[in-house]
């Protein structure tokens, strides 16, 4: 893909992966979806990995969202709710 005339992303997802340095040709590959914040992104993942219970409360409700976004977000980078791998 040689300009943003051929990718078939919406305007604001090709702003965004140049806002995190991505180069244009590896959009498809970093792009891992749209996310309101971080912890929403964790959770998100974490679901995906069958990792979350849907019936338990506890310890579901008790885990620090913002601490593991931290720790997850070493992998990733983001801007305007966009979220892309950089591992």
């Amino acid at each position: 893909m040689s300009n943003t005339a051929e990718l078939d992303y919406a305007p604001e997802l090709i702003e965004a992966a140049i806002e995190c340095g991505i180069e244009l040709s590896s959009i498809e590959d970093a792009y891992v979806g749209e996310y309101k914040d971080d912890e929403d992104f964790a959770y998100e993942q974490a679901d995906m990995c069958g990792l979350i219970d849907q019936g338990a409360n506890w310890p579901n409700n008790c885990i620090d969202w913002e601490y593991a976004a931290r720790e997850l977000m070493f992998d990733y980078i983001s801007s305007n709710g966009y979220y892309f791998s950089i591992a």
